[in-house]
């Protein structure tokens, strides 16, 4: 979902005063989540935010998107970590996208040492 851009505004007739009740960025109202996408055990990873990430690791996995993880069958989730809005994930996004490469594996094999596939363990079919 695009981000708004602009300030935040009050909305016209809000009679209350010293509070920010103005209208939330799509960013700032919902979860969010950082995600890495592998081919393999070492092999070329992936770097994504989503709010949705169920739905968008199916479109990894099912190649429904063209473009890189597509390119590369990056098709196996290997670690994700929910954040408070998407403004804050994708923050941490790109700063995972800029690490040298031993320190995204360090990320991964914390929680995952086997690089298993973690898309069946988020509770779905």
């Amino acid at each position: 979902m695009p981000l708004e851009s602009g300030p935040r505004v009050k909305p016209e007739g809000n009679p209350v005063v010293g509070r920010d009740l103005g209208p939330k960025l799509e960013s700032e109202k919902m979860a969010a989540w950082v995600y890495i996408m592998a081919n393999r055990k070492f092999g070329t990873v992936y770097v994504g935010a989503t709010g949705d990430l169920i739905r968008r690791v199916w479109e990894h996995k099912n190649e429904v998107v063209p473009g890189f993880t597509k390119e590369h069958h990056c098709h196996l989730l290997v670690y994700f970590e929910e954040h408070q809005n998407m403004h804050r994930a994708m923050q941490r996004e790109h700063n995972i996208k800029h690490w040298v490469r031993a320190w995204k594996d360090e990320l991964i094999e914390k929680d995952n040492p086997e690089w298993d596939d973690l898309y069946f363990g988020l509770g779905i079919g």
